[in-house]
Parts: C-alpha cells; structure tokens; sequence
C-alpha cells in the first residue's frame, strides 16, 4: 500500500487500510481519499510501546493537516503491503520461501528518503512487546520514500509456526524502532487455504492416485469382467433368500434362522489349509501360542529368522541347560560357547551389553570376585595380579589387599622393586639398583632428582656433584622463587640462602629482603649497611667510659670439657648494662639449654662504640700534647 504525501491520497492494493490516530479512509480498493477530522489532536501523537521514539524538532501546539498526515506516516514508519501473485488455475509447486513487504519512509520533517537505508525486519506474535520470532537486517534501496523488499530468503528462512497464528511486522532504523507494527492480514481468497488444515499435512503427490490405479488396471478390468459374468447369479441372490449357512470343514457354527456366525473350530486349520509363510507374526497376538500348541522339535532353526528371538522373547528362567544341545558350538555375538565353556573368541567384536539395567558378575562360590555395574563401574574383589605375555607368565605387578590397607608391587625379574604400602613404608628401588627417580616439573625434567648410582639428590637439576644440589632460578626475594628457603611454620618467619647471580655471594634474606652476605672471594660476612635503608639516626656522643667498663674476658662454654680451648670475649649481661643494643635475649627455651632467657651479643655492635672511644682518646692525646709541647716552650 502507497500513500503519496503531496495529493494525500491512499492508492489501495488490495485489503483495507485501517484509519489510525486522526486519519480517515473513506473507501476499499482503488483511490480512496484519506483526510484529518474535523478536530484535530493539538501536537504530535505520543509513542507507545517499549521501543524509543524517533527524534523530532516539532513544537507541540503548531500542526496543520498535512503535517499531522506525515507525522502519523512517520509514526507508523511503514505501511505494510504484501504481494500476493493471482493463479488462475491450480498448479502443483512449491511455496515461495519469501514474503513480498513495501513501505513509506520520511524524515522526521515528512520528506521522503531517498538513497540506502540499513533496515531491520523482525515478526513478532504480539503487537507490543515480547521477543523476535524472526529478524532480518539488510540494506535496502529507497525511492522517494517507497521500499521493497523480499524477506525470509533460502538463507534467512522463516521459522516453522511462524504463521500459525498472528504475525506482527516491527521494523528498527538505526536502532529507532518505527511503530506501529503492522499485522499481516490474508487476502480475500487466502481464507480458502484454511481447507489445507485437514489434509492433515498431505501433498498434492499423497493425494494423487492416478499412479496406483494404473498399476491396478488390469485388477480393476478382472473384477469387473467377475462382476458382469455373475450378474445373472447376483440377481438371483437379490430376488432370494438365504435359507440356511452351513459350517464348512475346519469351521463350526452356522444355521437356518436367527443371527448366525461362523467360527474357526479347534483344530480345524492345519498346514495343508495354509499357504507358504502366509501366517506371521502380524498375524499371531501375543501369548496366543504356547507350549502346548507346538509339537516336540517342531520349531528348529531353520524356521527361525535371523535376530527373531532376543532376550524380550525369551522368559526368565525358561531356558535351562537341557535344553541346549551340548554335541554343537552356539556362537552369540563375537563369542563362540561349546556346551557350557567359553572355547574361542571369533574376529569380530563381543560386546555384553548391560542397558543400564543390571550388572555383570563373575562369582566364586557364590562370592563376587568380578563386578561390572551397569553404569560402568568396575570392582574386583581381593587381590589383583599382572603377569607378563599371559596369566602364567612372570609376575610384573599385583595389588594387594592387606587387610583393610592396599598394597601396590612393581616387580623386576621376579623381585620387588617399587613398594606403595597404604599403611607402611613405600619403597623405591627395593633392590638396591642403579635406578634413578626423577619427578618433572611444568618447567623441567628434574624437579626432583635422585641419582641411584651416586647416591646423590638434586632439586631443579641433574648435574649432581655433591650429596644435596640444588640449582635455583635468578632472582629471588620479591622478584622470584630463586634460593632455598627456611620458615617456621608456628610464625611465618622466613629465610632464604641464595647464590647471588650478581657477585656469586651467598646471600641471606629474611622474608624477601637482604640481610647480609659472604663474600665469594673471602668468605668474609657483611651485613646491610646502606644509609637509605636507615631511620632515626642519632650520633654516638660519648662510648670511651662505657668500653672503660668493659670486662673482656677468657671462657668455656658450659657443654665443653676442660681439654677445650679458651674462648675470648665478653659476658653478654655485662655488656648489656652498658651497650644494650649490643645484647638480644632470646624469649623462649628452644636454644637447647633449657633457659627461657638465653642471652645472645652481636659483637659488631661494639665496633661504632670503640670507634667512638679512640676518637675520645685522640681529642684528649691532642689536648695533652699541646700542653706538653707549651711546658717544653718556656
């Protein structure tokens, strides 16, 4: 449907366009005149819905007619019309896979665009609302204001049920939804198509016979050559009565008056009254042949199809062994079973199949030892053994049950040469051979090595050459995991030995930070000294009176006998009176002397303090000497 703005005038294709918000339709088909009310609505219509409404620079109270007109066709966006092909005659053909759609698009102002529009399509089953049961976007060419369109293209179909009930047509502009949506509604003549509903889904081809009936013509022609050559007999039937029906052979029933009914008698049918494989089991109801009804050996295989019989044909319990015949093999599956042992396996694959519904034992006296659970669990009771080539071969590995406990052996030549005991000690290399255990890491082979053969154990290396190697990364501290580190795990107290890769030092951290390091050439320990990690710093005044009181002192210590040499230094309380800094005690008794308060003295304390004494003593020698060298002047 076109709506041309400058003569205001609906040219019709077909349906009826409905007067909406203020605009009139004064016919159906043809040119038809669509006017504005005599009372118009003062301002633009409001957008309903929960799309955003487009943008526009109109004041609410100057409208005239025409510009109400394209405001509604602005509102509306697009006046739906779909493109229905007339047929004259029936044609057997597919269904188009797309609807034609036309529309009227303006600026806010009322011009028609002109140019390439990117448009979104999407049906909906409400008129507000809801979700997209279908969208398309494509890039549609406009010609002054009017667009065409296919839409649900072999590519982008429509979705099954999509027009099974209303359909609702939304179209979005730059992300601006236009609304209304507009319904698609049948044409006059698509009301018939609703006869379709009771073929119940039949094509054109379900419903032609004409195959068939050829295929019959010559029975079609038989019977009515038997119908026209017994037309004498059927007018004699016609003009007489039945008197009597008497039961033939094999039947029973039958008589001269009344209702009669004819039955087959018990035993009345038998194999000559039957033709060849005219009897099946669609002819046989469940249950009705039993036992009884069969004759010894009368069913034997060769009246047997091939997967006849399965498990759902056969009883529980129904078939026992006496009624197999032990002198043949019967072959199930992949597995051939000669009486009532497993003899070989076929080339094809034996699968039991437990269908979720039981499970798959293997008992010894009357005790599970094997156990497949229908879900696919596997249990094996008691003990396990591996064997090399078969089950009479050397043993290589076995699991034990100790007890309640779990023991895993790996064997070699016989002997035991990996021990995993669940409750005692596990064991590798049992044998006391040159074989090496290593452990990798995601970023080496030997995160853990043992080498067997030297009776060495390296972390992060195999380069063994002493007892216990380890072969750390770059960095440490902060920076990375370099170094080997000892904590206390009662307080988190942290330190770190590492080979510096800067001077080769052997330096100590504590939690991450340096503390000190041995010089790789001297060997001698230096501790941080360095000003910027310094606070607080206060200069010594006076050391020369407090190192006067210093005792030094010769020692043992109490644990030595009287053969040790003499230790030289001081008596850490003594100094602590004078140079407390100098002395740390220990809180607690784990220095193994049983004291709760060992004292420990850092003797490089002393040193700033005797530095300080001598620079004392040197202001006094000064002072001395002037004086001595005045008496000696007079």
């Amino acid at each position: 449907m076109c709506i041309d703005l400058r003569t205001t005038k609906v040219i019709a294709a077909f349906g009826q366009f409905e007067a909406t918000e203020g605009v009139t339709v004064s016919s159906l088909g043809g040119s038809v005149d669509v006017g504005v009310p005599t009372t118009a609505m003062a301002g633009p219509p409001v957008h309903t819905g929960s799309e955003n409404p487009p943008a526009r620079s109109q004041t609410t109270n100057d409208w005239t007619g025409v510009q109400r007109m394209r405001h509604i066709v602005k509102k509306l966006t697009a006046i739906t019309m779909i493109s229905l092909a007339s047929v004259s005659a029936p044609v057997l053909a597919d269904v188009p896979d797309g609807i034609d759609y036309q529309a009227y698009l303006t600026e806010p102002a009322g011009a028609p665009i002109d140019g390439s529009v990117n448009i979104t399509f999407a049906a909906y089953n409400v008129a507000v609302g809801g979700v997209p049961l279908w969208s398309e976007t494509l890039d549609v060419s406009v010609d002054y204001g009017l667009l065409t369109v296919t839409l649900g293209n072999p590519v982008n179909p429509f979705p099954a049920g999509l027009f099974d009930g209303p359909v609702y047509i939304g179209l979005f502009v730059a992300g601006e939804a236009l609304l209304p949506r507009r319904q698609l509604n049948a044409t006059a003549y698509s009301f018939k198509s609703a006869d379709a509903d009771t073929l119940t889904g039949a094509t054109a081809g379900d419903l032609d016979q004409s195959a068939e009936v050829a295929a019959n013509a010559a029975d079609i022609a038989s019977l009515s050559g038997n119908i026209a050559g017994h037309d004498g007999r059927i007018a004699t039937l016609e003009a007489t009565d039945i008197t009597a029906v008497d039961a033939g052979a094999g039947l029973s029933g039958g008589g001269n008056a009344g209702s009669v009914s004819l039955a087959i008698a018990p035993g009345g049918v038998v194999g000559g009254m039957l033709a060849s494989s005219s009897v099946g089991t669609a002819q046989i109801i469940n249950g009705q042949v039993g036992n009884a009804d069969l004759a010894n050996n009368a069913v034997n295989a060769a009246k047997i199809a091939t997967g006849a019989v399965g498990s759902s044909e056969i009883l529980d319990g129904s078939v026992s062994p006496g009624d197999l015949n032990t002198a043949a093999a019967y072959t199930v599956g992949g597995l051939t079973v000669d009486g009532s042992l497993v003899n070989t396996i076929s080339g094809v694959n034996s699968t039991i199949n437990l269908a979720s519904t039981g499970d798959f034992v293997i008992q010894d006296a009357g005790t599970d030892v094997f156990r497949v659970e229908s879900i696919g669990t596997l249990n094996i009771g008691d003990d396990m053994f591996w064997r090399d080539a078969d089950a009479t071969g050397q043993l290589i590995a076995d699991l034990i049950d100790d007890g309640d406990d779990g023991v895993f052996r790996l064997y070699e030549n016989g002997l035991i040469s990996i021990l995993l005991d669940a409750n005692g000690t596990t064991v590798f290399n049992q044998q006391g051979l040159a074989r090496d255990f290593r452990i990798e890491s995601d970023t080496t082979a030997y995160g853990f090595y043992v080498d067997a053969s030297e009776d060495n154990v390296g972390v992060g290396t195999s380069a063994l050459d002493r007892r216990f190697h380890v072969a750390h990364p770059r960095y440490t501290g902060a920076a990375g995991f370099g170094g080997i580190e000892i904590e206390n795990t009662h307080n988190g107290a942290e330190w770190t030995v590492y080979a510096s890769q800067s001077t080769e030092d052997l330096s100590l951290f504590h939690e991450g930070s340096l503390r000190g390091q041995f010089n790789d050439g001297t060997g001698a320990y230096t501790t941080v000294s360095d000003s910027r990690l310094k606070k607080d710093v206060q200069r010594i005044e006076s050391s020369l009176d407090g190192i006067m009181e210093l005792q030094p002192s010769q020692f043992r210590y109490s644990d030595q006998d009287a053969t040790a040499s003499l230790s030289a230094g001081f008596l850490a309380q003594e100094v602590m009176r004078v140079f407390p800094e100098a002395v740390y005690v220990q809180p607690d008794d784990t220095n193994g002397y049983g004291l709760p308060d060992t004292h420990l003295m850092d003797y490089n304390a002393i040193i700033p303090h005797l530095v300080r004494a001598i620079q004392e003593q040197q202001v006094l020698i000064e002072h001395l000497e002037k004086q001595v060298a005045e008496l000696q002047a007079r």
